[in-house]
């Protein structure tokens, strides 16, 4: 995605942000009266995040895939993003150990770090292209080495 297009997007959200969520911040607590409250300002807060999300996440692009393979198991060709399954609880926890190939952590075209780990709702097929009809996400953290 040309560097452009990514800069917009960026000025475009924390606009947003700024405007939609602060903006609900300054008149609770300005104008107690409106009724908002910390309730208002949350949903307001979550609503310009969400908003952005649908109208520019795109930008952010999708599976981390420098080498240009198609996605697939660990087992054959594969997107450097492209994960084995993880199965959590009912609580949500899920603990993984394995090895992912062709990534790197810290240098290289393949450096995973400071990149966005998505987590889907369904399992992955590892056929369906490109993220494996694993559903909507559903979570998210960025890759930071320890």
């Amino acid at each position: 995605m040309p560097i452009a297009k990514r800069a917009v997007a960026e000025l475009l959200g924390t606009f947003w942000l700024v405007f939609g969520g602060c903006g609900a911040a300054v008149l609770a607590a300005k104008f107690p009266e409106v009724g908002i409250g910390l309730v208002g300002v949350s949903l307001a807060f979550g609503l310009t995040v969400v908003t952005m999300a649908y109208a520019v996440g795109y930008i952010t692009g999708g599976h981390f895939n420098p080498a240009g393979n198609p996605h697939g198991p660990q087992s054959g060709a594969h997107h450097a993003g492209d994960m084995p399954n993880v199965v959590a609880d009912a609580q949500g926890n899920a603990n993984a150990t394995f090895d992912l190939h062709g990534v790197s952590l810290g240098s290289g075209a393949a450096d995973i770090v400071g990149k966005g780990l998505i987590v889907h709702r369904d399992p992955d097929d590892y056929r369906s292209q490109p993220a494996g009809n694993a559903g909507p996400r559903i979570a998210c953290a960025v890759i930071r080495k320890a």
